[in-house]
């Protein structure tokens, strides 16, 4: 059912975006495309969620971008952490079937959904794009 719903909002923005959008250039190196088929082909799908409220005595409070931010850094230990074990993931934004995928899995209201990892190993046929780095000098600036 996730990949189903994601799958569905994928296509959607491509269909949206790609008239005339300069990103679909931009990614078509990787070719990638709509369609998530790791989702079901992994045997696991992390599902990593923050709060963006609370209820603090009987008042209910929003949470600012500091959990956003705290819960990004863990995912970055976390895929290291994967990678360290010889396992493989795919970074993949929600875009906007978070609130879908939310209902789905019964979270609570005052969560949503940053990202799924898929978790496995990888396929042995696995194409992965041979991206350069840019030098250092060209994302950087002294002072």
């Amino acid at each position: 059912m996730i990949r189903k719903i994601l799958e569905a909002d994928e296509r959607d923005n491509y269909v949206s975006r790609k008239k005339g959008a300069s990103w679909v250039v931009d990614v078509s190196q990787l070719q990638d495309t709509w369609r998530r088929p790791y989702i079901t082909d992994a045997p696991f799908v992390l599902v990593v969620c923050h709060e963006i409220f609370r209820d603090v005595n009987n008042k209910t409070e929003r949470v600012f971008h500091y959990n956003q931010i705290s819960t990004s850094i863990a995912v970055g230990i976390l895929l290291a952490a994967i990678q360290n074990v010889g396992l493989s993931t795919v970074v993949t934004s929600p875009l906007n079937a978070g609130p879908d995928i939310s209902r789905i899995l019964r979270r609570p209201e005052n969560e949503t959904i940053l990202l799924l990892l898929p978790l496995g190993y990888a396929a042995e046929d696995v194409m992965v794009p041979d991206l350069k780095r840019k030098p250092v000098e060209h994302i950087t600036k002294l002072y």
